[in-house]
């Protein structure tokens, strides 16, 4: 039989060299692998460029001349929708019936003005907010007259007669169900 050793025990000195080597060849493969990906971002940035920021700014840019535009529509048009109705293209029945609510809605703080100063206003000047163009007239303790003008007649409410009356269609009309 040939003479045959038992293998030999590595050393605690060889053992620390393994491990050395062993490490040393993980940082050089780390190295590798990140030398490889900082060379594949520098080629996707080549291929596609900076990032882009001008097409936002060309969406801002477009929908600030849109709002621009509209703004300038809208204060040289000056439409329904924004502003409100015209007066001047206001039908007459259409006035008619906002000077007689009006008139009715004033007669109903006078009337309150009665029940709290258990007496009639001297003049409309004692009620706060009274409507310009509405005149007040005290009849009696208990009676008042309203008179407005529309157009080229003359609206009045009187306070004994029943105001439904007086208001007739208008409830219709402003509610936009009338004539």
């Amino acid at each position: 039989m040939a003479d045959s050793k038992p293998p030999k025990k590595p050393s605690a000195a060889d053992a620390a060299k393994a491990k050395g080597r062993a490490s040393v060849e993980r940082a050089m493969a780390l190295r590798d692998v990140m030398s490889h990906a900082v060379e594949v971002e520098k080629e996707v940035r080549k291929s596609s460029g900076p990032p882009k920021a001008s097409s936002f700014r060309g969406v801002l840019l477009v929908l600030s001349f849109m709002m621009l535009a509209f703004t300038g529509y809208a204060y040289a048009a000056k439409p329904e929708f924004i502003f409100g109705a015209n007066p001047n293209n206001v039908s007459e029945v259409r006035r008619d019936a906002n000077v007689r609510f009006t008139m009715y809605l004033l007669s109903r703080r006078v009337e309150s003005y009665k029940k709290t100063a258990n007496r009639l206003p001297n003049s409309l000047a004692e009620i706060s907010g009274a409507p310009a163009g509405v005149t007040y007239s005290r009849l009696s303790d208990t009676v008042f007259e309203l008179r407005a003008k529309e157009g080229l007649k003359d609206v009045v409410l009187r306070s004994d007669e029943p105001a439904s009356r007086f208001l007739g269609q208008v409830p219709k009309v402003l509610s936009g169900r009338g004539p």
